[in-house]
């Protein structure tokens, strides 16, 4: 299967986040699932390498350092190992987006763009991570120009996805089907 396959069948979890580690969207994602106790991982550039200087506590979350210290190759890596990615972004022309809407077409893996603006009911997610069979989901988006922006977007995509994610636990898939 892969890298993040094995690891999250050894969770016994349902879903793993994994992220190259950049500020603002992709550093959301990888957030948002440790705040719910999924597991995590991705790879990020050699050297640790963020918009906001060396991050070697991205390793904390799984993450495992990659050859290159350039973005692409990781963003590739990344869109690869997963069955699917989801792309948070305001900027959809940016070069971290068009680098990762270029590897999700290499690879033909499933994808859903989530405009940050004017993003979908809950459920409409859930349901594509369902329907395409998502276990390992790759995060992408926006960084942000500014740390101040970064932080904006950091947060948003935070509740968004914690909100959807929050469905993918076990214990409260169990506790639910209980009450029925």
């Amino acid at each position: 299967m892969g890298l993040w396959h094995d690891k999250l069948n050894k969770t016994g979890k349902r879903l793993l986040s994994i992220s190259g580690g950049q500020r603002g969207a992709d550093s959301a994602g990888l957030a948002a699932a440790h705040d719910l106790g999924l597991p995590t991982g991705g790879y990020a550039p050699k050297g640790w390498k963020t918009l906001n200087g060396m991050n070697m506590k991205l390793s904390l979350l799984g993450l495992i350092e990659h050859k290159s210290d350039k973005y692409p190759p990781r963003t590739y890596d990344n869109v690869k190992l997963s069955d699917g990615t989801i792309r948070l972004a305001n900027d959809f022309n940016s070069p971290g987006e068009q680098c990762t809407l270029k590897a999700i077409e290499y690879y033909n893996k499933p994808h859903l763009d989530i405009n940050l603006n004017d993003k979908p009911f809950l459920f409409d997610v859930i349901d594509w991570i369902e329907n395409n069979n998502i276990k390992v989901l790759n995060i992408a988006g926006n960084a942000g120009k500014t740390k101040e922006e970064s932080i904006i977007i950091f947060n948003d995509v935070r509740q968004y996805l914690k909100s959807i994610f929050q469905n993918f636990i076990p214990e409260k898939i169990n506790s639910n089907e209980k009450k029925t």
